[in-house]
């Protein structure tokens, strides 16, 4: 599986090359990249910090045809004052490629391939390619809102400590749900909000509830400065996460 998606990443790459090539002799680059950093300290019985940062480079190689590459960092940690005792309470890792077709101003779709790293939901690596079709519901200027449903195959490598709880690492076919609403402060300073949900269903017998797994996540921030990464609960050794993000986002374009 590794193989195959790191195969997927390098066409993806090409791809994403290859039109920006063609057009090297155009001074001009149709670009914007948009860069999200925070940083929430609460203090009390305990001190609570939180560093998020994530930048999104976007590049319109044709009319048609867009390009997103993101990397994103999260990291948490508490500090207990009655002992002085620093603990890490979470610390995510991930990044994307993506490249998609507008078929109309609102209808697209695309292929995406990545990575992630979420040891505190145990996680070690995940590894994703697939499809996907959107609907931009609204286009702007002000208001941003679209929707996307595909599939990926994937590969999930869990911790240590996850095994010993009978955790195995997999590889499966998983569905895809995803919203983003996006509303513009200024020209380059937006507020934005997303929800995704993956299902997958990796055996064919037997009732739902028994041989699937959901993972959800809702990008919004905690009032205490935390995360909100946390494992809810698991269904026979499969992953069910939540994960928050809320951000502001300046963009730079060209």
């Amino acid at each position: 599986m590794k193989i195959i998606t790191a195969t997927a990443l390098c066409t993806l790459i090409i791809v994403l090359s290859a039109p920006a090539q063609a057009e090297e002799a155009k001074p001009k680059k149709n670009w914007s990249d948009e860069a999200e950093l925070s940083f929430v300290n609460t203090s009390g019985n305990s001190e609570t910090s939180t560093f998020a940062a994530k930048n999104l480079l976007k590049i319109k190689f044709t009319d048609k045809l867009e390009g997103e590459w993101d990397i994103a960092a999260l990291k948490n940690q508490s500090t207990d004052k009655t002992t002085d005792r620093n603990e890490l309470t979470a610390e995510r890792y991930s990044t994307n490629l993506r490249l998609s077709y507008l078929f109309t101003e609102r209808f697209y779709s695309g292929l995406g391939t990545g990575w992630s790293r979420d040891e505190f939901a145990g996680l070690q690596n995940r590894y994703y390619a697939g499809a996907f079709v959107g609907y931009k519901f609204l286009t702007g200027p002000k208001h941003l809102l679209k929707g996307e449903l595909g599939l990926n195959y994937a590969d999930e490598d869990y911790t240590k400590k996850k095994e010993l709880k009978n955790f195995k690492d997999k590889d499966f076919v998983e569905g895809r749900a995803f919203g983003l609403y996006e509303y513009a402060l200024t020209e380059k300073t937006k507020f934005s909000q997303s929800v995704e949900y993956f299902f997958d269903q990796t055996e064919l017998r037997g009732p739902l509830c028994e041989s699937g797994s959901r993972r959800y996540q809702y990008n919004r921030p905690n009032c205490d400065g935390g995360t909100g990464s946390q494992l809810l609960r698991k269904n026979r050794a499969k992953l069910i996460s939540h994960s928050a993000m809320l951000c502001l986002a300046h963009t730079h374009s060209s």
